[in-house]
């Protein structure tokens, strides 16, 4: 999997605050405002990773690095609100606009010749990954012939936690930190009976979520068993190039995940691509 030449792609999404106290965007295809747009697509990033023993190729568009934090996650809700329709509206993206990003980056790395037979997606409580999921298969030559799946939240009873691992790492000095926050906000020390209750709330969660167990996103890094897939069939234990999408990109948690669920099910040696619209250059953490 070669490393491609980048050809700069100008779309800007810049809000402005209004007297309600609301972003309100705009997207631009023609200029990028280095300083003030939320998101600056001058060029998708692309770069390989191994991920479980397994590699991957991720692409997809970059966060502006000098965004505050309440102007991101507003650009972020705007995205997530796609418009069916092609009107222009700067409470959610159109899907016309939608598109036109999702197909920009899908040239800029050549995914029509990369021959994916198989699509695998997270289930979003926003339509927005449902919609990029669409507008690929719009793209891809061979589209009436790729298989799509979509993976699920697993029930928190099944979670699994790697408390040796989490205890190794600590000794070793691979995880820095020697404690963690709760879901109540005090600080726990990393040990075996801290770890244990830790497993036993994320269990008892009526829907798993690691800030609702722990306020330290790097606890997330020792569970497992998030997902399960809908469905996986003889096509999917057969797929050769597989391409993961999601919306949004920031730890890569998610991402890591799937490609483990993907390998209990999958026999054969598949080459796997990442396509996550916005998030950070994977290379920049």
């Amino acid at each position: 999997m070669k490393m491609l030449l980048k050809q700069p792609i100008f779309c800007g999404i810049k809000g402005e605050l209004g007297t309600d106290k609301k972003y309100h965007f705009t997207v631009d295809f023609t200029n990028n405002d280095e300083v003030n747009d939320a998101i600056s697509f001058v060029a998708p990033f692309y770069h390989t990773a191994i991920i479980d023993g397994v590699k991957t190729c991720w692409f997809g568009y970059e966060y502006n690095d000098n965004l505050p934090k309440p102007y991101k996650s507003a650009c972020i809700k705007f995205l997530e609100n796609v418009k069916e329709d092609a009107e222009v509206s700067d409470t959610g993206i159109s899907g016309h606009d939608l598109y036109d990003m999702v197909i920009q980056s899908l040239d800029s790395i050549g995914l029509q010749d990369r021959m994916i037979d198989t699509i695998v997606y997270p289930v979003s409580s926003s339509n927005l990954t449902f919609n990029i999921v669409n507008d690929v298969l719009k793209y891809l030559p061979n589209s009436d012939r790729v298989s799509v799946y979509d993976v699920l939240k697993a029930d928190p009873a099944t979670l699994t936690l790697d408390i040796d691992r989490c205890l190794r790492d600590v000794e070793s000095g691979v995880l820095k930190h020697k404690t963690f926050v709760d879901k109540h906000g005090h600080k726990r020390e990393i040990n075996r009976e801290n770890l244990e209750r830790l497993l036993l709330d994320a269990q008892r969660s009526d829907k798993f979520s690691i800030r609702h167990v722990t306020k330290s996103w790097y606890m997330r890094e020792y569970f497992s068993d998030f997902f399960v897939f809908r469905r996986a069939d003889r096509n999917f234990e057969n797929a050769a190039n597989i391409l993961i999408i999601d919306d949004n990109k920031t730890s890569g948690s998610t991402i890591k995940e799937i490609v483990k669920i993907i390998k209990k099910y999958n026999h054969t040696r598949c080459t796997i691509y990442v396509f996550a619209l916005t998030g950070s250059n994977p290379k920049k953490k």
